[in-house]
């Protein structure tokens, strides 16, 4: 998938219900924290995208790919359902998951795995041996998926910046050599 299909993704369904979140609770474990999910007060449905918001994604997407990132495109009869950004930071080992989203109508169908799957595969081919990403606490979906496939919590972020999302987590998974 190319910076002339970046379009497609505005076709995307992005928007999601939240009805549980995570919160950060005292811990033995590395870190000293682990992850708590509790259910929020009153749920919420996050809208799709606007398209003030996919015009600055797209543009930052743009620079990720002149950077040599990678756009990993699902398509189903010819329309893109879903896709996966990764940026290659190889020198250090690693690999990021910077951007994933499906289609809400096409969630838990395999898709999102699949994505994740191709990622970590050639991640692997490059000899990377760590793969990052990064999510808010508020976004319960996300942090069940990447944890169901083996990666786990490595850093909390202060975001302030970022309203109504609750902190910013980074989680990682460690590639078989």
């Amino acid at each position: 998938m190319g910076a002339n299909e970046l379009g497609d993704i505005a076709r995307i369904d992005t928007s999601q219900e939240q009805t549980t979140e995570y919160v950060l609770k005292r811990s033995k474990r590395a870190l000293g924290l682990t992850l708590s999910r509790r259910a929020l007060e009153s749920p919420t449905i996050s809208t799709s995208w606007g398209a003030r918001e996919v015009t600055g994604r797209m543009e930052l997407w743009r620079r990720n790919l002149a950077d040599g990132a990678t756009f990993y495109g699902a398509h189903l009869a010819e329309k893109l359902v879903g896709f996966v950004l990764v940026s290659w930071r190889l020198s250090d080992g690693t690999v990021e998951l910077y951007s994933i989203f499906v289609d809400r109508a096409h969630r838990r169908q395999g898709i999102g795995s699949a994505l994740v799957a191709k990622a970590e595969e050639r991640a692997a081919e490059l000899r990377a041996h760590t793969v990052h990403m990064s999510t808010t606490m508020a976004n319960a979906a996300a942090v069940d998926f990447y944890r169901a496939r083996g990666y786990r919590l490595i850093g909390v972020y202060d975001t302030t910046k970022v309203k109504d999302k609750g902190a910013e987590i980074s989680l990682a998974k460690e590639l078989a050599s």
